[in-house]
């Protein structure tokens, strides 16, 4: 303290080592849910860790473990001390493994006209599986267009199925309702009398 130390004398101090917050990770992509270990080495005398996961609670343990119901991108903060000191270090994960299947198709569908279908699906697609209530089916991303017959002088109703599976084989399911209608003439008068 800007004084002089006097000849012979001693002050006894203790010194702590830095310590280093980086961590790893492993993540395990499921289905339904995504489980995330996260590990810290814990050299240099670290006791303490402090550990947020976005929406997730938070930790104390060393290795936490953590599920994920909601798919996204997780930023992950992590403080560790050993008493004397600390560091924080980051990471930013990526649970991309959503899945949504989902397709835009016509409400009504004229006799003998092409009926078009689009495939609108969210995630890491690696396989469509169309059935078009028809009598057809296919595999491709966008199908091609289909064609349905009238029933009868009447209306029916035909359902429109699309299985998507993501690349880990995850797999979900929508059906839409179309209705065939039987006509789609409209009968235009070329003359009229009052």
């Amino acid at each position: 303290c800007t004084q002089e130390t006097p000849a012979g004398s001693t002050l006894p101090f203790s010194i702590k080592d830095t310590v280093n917050a980086d961590f790893t990770y492993n993540i395990s992509l499921g289905c339904d849910k995504d489980v995330v270990s996260f590990f810290h080495n814990g050299y240099n005398t670290v006791n303490s860790w402090y550990w947020t996961f976005g929406d997730a609670l938070p930790s104390n343990a060393q290795n936490p473990v953590v599920s994920y119901e909601n798919f996204g991108v997780k930023d992950i903060r992590l403080i560790v001390t050993n008493g004397t000191c600390f560091d924080t270090a980051y990471a930013s994960i990526s649970l991309d493994n959503y899945l949504k299947a989902d397709f835009q198709s016509p409400a009504f569908i004229c006799p003998e006209d092409q009926a078009t279908f689009s495939d609108q699906s969210i995630g890491n697609i690696s396989s469509w599986n169309w059935n078009f209530g028809n009598g057809s089916n296919s595999s491709l991303q966008q199908p091609p267009p289909q064609t349905y017959l009238h029933n009868n002088n009447s209306n029916y109703n035909t359902t429109i199925t699309l299985v998507v599976t993501n690349n880990i084989g995850c797999r979900d399911t929508i059906s839409k309702t179309a209705q065939v209608v039987w006509n789609c003439y409209i009968a235009v008068p070329s003359a009229f009398s009052p």
